[in-house]
């Protein structure tokens, strides 16, 4: 989330702060209040909207001259009534964005289906460095499957691990069809070679 927020932050800040680079504390506030001011694409309200249940008023906006109230808690009703309504609009206008997101998503996805003894590439999950690799080095022989989910035998271990298509990927597109041969092998050495430790162990 912080990454998130640096990304559309440093961009802004970085077109407004000076050739030396050291006054870029003095825009983070205006910067912050352009970002909780504007409209964003997916509840259709500003962050302040939601919050306050009213547009912003700005520098540049006259001041209201008049304010008529019949009884003093009239404004915090019209508030919750106000909050209730947005908020229930940025709720619907946030599923119907997910859903589009998904339908945008799935058109860019073909949705391999693989086939047992492929040779593949498993994420490795838990917390890791930024420079660590996010899938296995080493390439991993599908032994059973039932779409979307495959399971495959994890070194050191003797059972079967299942993973889902999303946690899979493809070998290196660069490799040619003699390197792929190999990857494979290596992949199904490495299976035979783990069948025999676990073999041997269970006697």
């Amino acid at each position: 989330m912080i990454e998130r927020f640096n990304a559309t932050f440093v961009p802004q800040i970085v077109k407004l702060q000076d050739l030396e680079n050291n006054n870029c504390d003095e825009f983070l506030s205006p910067v912050i209040f352009a970002y909780n001011i504007g409209i964003h694409a997916t509840t259709n309200y500003s962050p302040f909207q939601l919050k306050f249940g009213r547009e912003p008023r700005l520098p540049t906006d006259k001041p209201s001259s008049s304010f008529t109230f019949n009884k003093p808690n009239d404004y915090y009703v019209q508030l919750k009534k106000n909050l209730l309504i947005i908020q229930q609009h940025a709720h619907d206008n946030i599923i119907r964005r997910q859903r589009q997101y998904k339908i945008n998503y799935d058109k860019q996805r073909p949705g391999p289906h693989y086939e047992i003894n492929d040779p593949l590439l498993i994420k490795i999950h838990g917390i890791k460095k930024k420079l660590e690799p996010k899938y296995s080095i080493t390439p991993k022989i599908i032994i059973r499957k039932q779409h979307p989910i495959y399971w495959f035998i994890i070194t050191m271990s003797d059972k079967f691990i299942p993973y889902h298509l999303c946690d899979i990927n493809n070998p290196p597109a660069h490799l040619d069809d003699n390197q792929k041969s190999n990857w494979t092998r290596a992949a199904k050495k490495g299976e035979e070679k783990l069948s025999i430790s676990t073999t041997i162990s269970s006697i």
